[in-house]
């Protein structure tokens, strides 16, 4: 009989990739810091970045700022197109979901139906733009704090909940899309805003695209896998 577990995984190795001067990573944050230094992380690696926000943000230098209003379904078809004619082609896309919240027991929070609709809603947008053949590599990445267990530390029903939804999507698409490097990325909140930068940048220039769904603790790197269980 096999059952669900966490499995460790070695840390990832380094892509030699140069950005295309005519694409574009399109960085959509849901309040807090991390988009904003991610974002400056990636300009200095030679990335062409553009930051979508649905919520007030600090300017990031360098880095230019578009509003997406959560509340509009069409507002990230707009943004996307006005990425593509002032900035070039969407080659990457990384979500950033909200800060958690505490919700009531066996609700789902604000921030995680925002999250779980963002994720959805912006697959569908970028579905043209991300398979597109003439790009030498796309990449699709959400990044939530979760608690780096990928929804199996059992600790809040609303995290699982969400966390499913956004792990399956990824593992969905990575079917969907063999041509684009899709991964959820589940990050234990002690992680410090520069050691959560650094572990979404190595996850980025990770050359193996095989695992979708990828948890960070102190203790290491997981991805989610079936084990078998002994019986007595």
């Amino acid at each position: 009989m096999s059952r669900i577990a966490l499995r460790h995984l070695p840390d990832p190795d380094c892509l030699e990739f140069s950005w295309p001067d005519d694409c574009v990573c399109v960085v959509h944050g849901h309040g807090g810091a991390l988009a904003g230094k991610l974002s400056e992380r990636l300009v200095e690696k030679g990335w062409q970045v553009v930051l979508l926000t649905g919520v007030p943000a600090a300017a990031t230098d360098g880095v230019p700022m578009l509003f997406v209003n959560p509340a509009d379904a069409s507002s990230l078809d707009k943004a996307l197109q006005t990425i593509g004619r002032e900035h070039g082609r969407v080659a990457a896309y990384i979500e950033i979901g909200a800060p958690p919240e505490t919700p009531a027991a066996d609700l789902l929070s604000q921030s995680s139906k925002a999250a779980l609709k963002s994720a959805f809603l912006g697959a569908k947008s970028l579905m043209p733009l991300l398979t597109d053949p003439a790009l030498p590599r796309a990449w699709h990445v959400t990044v939530n704090r979760f608690d780096g267990s990928l929804g199996l530390a059992g600790s809040d029903s609303s995290t699982g909940r969400t966390g499913g939804g956004i792990f399956g999507l990824s593992k969905t698409l990575g079917r969907e899309w063999p041509s684009v490097s899709c991964r959820s990325l589940d990050l234990h909140p002690d992680f410090t805003l520069e050691e959560a930068v650094d572990i979404v940048v190595d996850e980025l220039f990770d050359p193996d695209s095989s695992v979708a769904e990828i948890g960070r603790r102190p203790e290491g790197r997981f991805t989610i896998a079936a084990t078998e269980q002994s019986h007595a």
